[in-house]
């Protein structure tokens, strides 16, 4: 008799399935950590600036993972389209935007 044998689907982990890189993503873990405790460390134990700091992060994982679900190809297809968005935002900051303190900052 031969050993059982699985499918592929079966062998995937829930990580390849989400295209998530897992070294990245523990990579990216450690980094925000440290981020946030440098962060406690410089805002003088203020909590309220860390939950903050959480929030954001938190939104930023929900976008990288509905992005890691978006296939390679559709991507590519955007890149032009978006590129020329953002050239349009940059030079309408170059017009519109607000100076302060000597720098061009964002539109107002």
């Amino acid at each position: 008799m031969s050993a059982p044998t699985y499918t592929h689907k079966a062998r995937q982990s829930l990580m390849w399935r989400l295209h998530i890189d897992t070294p990245l993503l523990i990579g990216l873990l450690l980094l925000l950590g440290y981020g946030l405790i440098i962060l406690y460390s410089a805002a003088g134990e203020n909590f309220a600036l860390i939950e903050r700091q959480f929030v954001r992060i938190g939104l930023a994982f929900v976008v990288l993972f509905v992005m890691a679900q978006i296939p390679p190809r559709i991507l590519a297809a955007w890149t032009i389209p978006l590129y020329g968005i953002a050239i349009l935002l940059l030079v309408g900051v170059m017009f519109f935007g607000v100076t302060g303190k000597g720098a061009q900052r964002w539109l107002d």
